[in-house]
């Protein structure tokens, strides 16, 4: 499983997937069938231009709920720690935002000093291509980053027949993500029928007796998407100086 960055921004155990060194290595159990339909959503995937999304992860009793709109000019992402810290990421254009509760996210990931951070807590920060977390940012927020975890391998994936999800004649597929090191990982697609895309998705990983579980519901695909600039947002510098 892939680290997103409102993962890596939480800081916490729920945020680090036990899957997140996974490998190359992998079962060969599937069908051609089901590698076809992984190859036909990979491409989807590619073309799509937006989608909106609810992503719930759990490790133990650690939860938190992503919820986000993306698109190829402009996304947004709202992170929440089920009794703990809120982030709130936007990417617009070339700029990116980020406010959180967190001081010690504001430190580990955007490399303020502890009182920096404390001061920076709950305001909202601008960074741009001059500030190295921004690469962080956009490279995690991308539509294939958000869906892709859910795409088995190609070479484990198995079709498991037809379904309906809310009224939407969708294609079940199943299998294998990347374990590696004893980790377990499998994950469960609902594919539109009509365009390959994903309606739904979970997620399970184990590695020992630790166990993570995902779900995520995808919507509005190709659809437009409207996120706006925070106001008395400020330089990253800002707070560093």
């Amino acid at each position: 499983m892939q680290t997103r960055f409102l993962s890596a921004l939480a800081l916490v155990a729920v945020s680090v997937s036990v899957a997140a060194c996974g490998s190359s290595s992998s079962s060969s159990s599937g069908n051609p069938g089901g590698a076809d339909q992984v190859a036909k959503t990979q491409v989807a995937i590619e073309n799509a231009t937006s989608v909106q999304f609810v992503d719930k992860t759990s490790i133990g009793s650690q939860q938190q709920i992503v919820t986000g709109q993306f698109s190829t000019t402009a996304s947004e992402e709202d992170l929440q720690v089920v009794g703990g810290s809120k982030i709130d990421v936007r990417l617009i254009g070339a700029v990116a935002y980020v406010q959180t509760t967190s001081a010690s996210t504001l430190e580990g990931v955007l490399g303020l000093t502890q009182s920096q951070a404390v001061a920076a807590s709950n305001q909202w920060i601008m960074l741009t291509k001059a500030d190295l977390p921004y690469f962080q940012i956009v490279q995690a927020m991308t539509i294939p980053e958000v869906v892709s975890i859910y795409l088995p391998l190609k070479s484990s994936a198995n079709l498991k027949g037809d379904s309906s999800v809310g009224g939407t004649p969708v294609v079940v597929i199943s299998g294998n993500t990347t374990p590696s090191s004893g980790i377990t990982a499998k994950t469960t697609m609902y594919l539109s029928k009509a365009t390959s895309l994903p309606v739904s998705g979970t997620f399970r990983a184990t590695q020992g007796k630790s166990v993570e579980n995902k779900s995520a519901v995808f919507t509005n695909w190709n659809q437009p998407v409207s996120v706006t600039a925070p106001t008395g947002a400020q330089p990253l510098a800002t707070f560093k100086s």
